[in-house]
């Protein structure tokens, strides 16, 4: 009964953490904000990276259930963008910055740091 913590209530402090290990810098037993490790505080990685991507939870799928290259989740206007007979995430750029990297509607955009890529379309 109730639900899944050990409580069997809704914890805003993880008894579970608590115990475990109260004081863990990386996994405490309370939400709180963790300033990114990337951004204009890392000068060098900065200079080569201007732009931060920030990204919340798809809002029209979960991870890849449901969410088939044929799946018709992708009718969905601001799930995917068809270019050239493929489908790619949408990327939202500030206007100012698409202007200065010549980027139009649904232009293809490489998204890039030292650990990966990923090719999206511009929205």
């Amino acid at each position: 009964m109730g639900l899944q913590t050990q409580s069997g209530k809704l914890e805003f402090e993880a008894s579970s953490l608590k115990r475990f290990d109260p004081d863990d810098p990386e996994r405490g037993p309370i939400m709180r904000y963790v300033p990114a490790w990337e951004g204009p505080h890392a000068a060098e990685l900065y200079e080569h990276y201007p732009l931060q991507l920030i990204t919340p939870h798809p809002r029209h799928s979960f991870h890849t259930q449901s969410d088939g290259k044929d799946a018709v989740v992708n009718d969905v206007r601001d799930h995917r963008v068809l270019v050239d007979g493929r489908y790619y995430w949408i990327v939202r750029v500030n206007p100012t910055d698409a202007a200065a990297r010549g980027l139009g509607q649904h232009d293809l955009v490489r998204v890039f740091n030292d650990r990966g890529a990923v090719i999206c379309a511009s929205g």
